[in-house]
């Protein structure tokens, strides 16, 4: 029965061919016409399935690449935060080499150094920079050019003793007068912003006079630019 089919298939692609090219066409040419329809048609059907193939390859090989490219970027941050957390010690390590115990502390917060000065011991009542003050100033410049920093800010601290109004502003006063030190020796091109905070942020006692004069400080927080290398 199939080699029955296949015959009158085969009879009626060849009588198909006969009339398409006139009644004059040899039957042994319109049996070769069929025969060559046929491999075309298989290869018609090869190259589609070559065609489907190299469409899954391509589809397969843009996942690969975005896998890769996702790998890579992942990579980078890697590197990124790695490079921003060893410049970041060695701000520290340069930092704490500056200064002795009684002049200041310093510290990493996130990605920022902050600098927590001890020596700048304002007059009571008044905001101008002391003159003993000034070396230890030059020693924060120094750290903080070598960070080429896009943020310097300075906070002003109080104890609690006075009002709260009182002490936000002797400590606005005073960040300011730290600040403006800053922008006038080597950071004019740089963002340089100053904060009271008053007695909000203690870092130890107020009922104590040691504790009171820790808390009237004055902290400075460096941004360093990140370099990727």
């Amino acid at each position: 029965v199939s080699k029955a089919n296949k015959d009158a298939t085969q009879l009626t692609n060849v009588m198909t061919v006969i009339d398409r090219n006139g009644k004059n066409l040899d039957e042994s040419v319109a049996i070769k016409l069929v025969a060559q329809n046929r491999v075309i048609s298989g290869l018609s059907k090869e190259l589609g399935a070559v065609a489907l193939q190299s469409a899954a390859a391509q589809a397969a090989m843009k996942e690969k690449n975005q896998e890769l490219s996702s790998d890579v970027a992942a990579q980078k941050r890697d590197l990124a935060e790695a490079n921003s957390k060893l410049q970041g010690q060695r701000a520290l390590e340069a930092a704490r080499a500056k200064f002795t115990e009684d002049e200041a502390e310093a510290y990493l917060q996130g990605k920022n150094l902050v600098i927590r000065l001890k020596q700048v011991n304002f007059a009571s009542g008044r905001s101008d920079l002391p003159e003993n003050s000034l070396s230890l100033l030059a020693k924060v410049s120094e750290v903080a050019k070598s960070l080429n920093p896009t943020l310097i800010l300075v906070e002003g601290h109080t104890d609690s003793l006075g009002t709260a109004p009182q002490n936000k502003a002797i400590s606005e006063k005073r960040a300011h007068s730290v600040a403006s030190y800053f922008k006038s020796n080597g950071f004019s091109d740089t963002k340089v912003e100053a904060e009271g905070v008053g007695f909000k942020k203690p870092i130890a006692t107020n009922k104590s006079k040691e504790g009171r004069a820790q808390n009237r400080r004055v902290d400075v927080i460096i941004t360093p630019e990140l370099v990727v290398e």
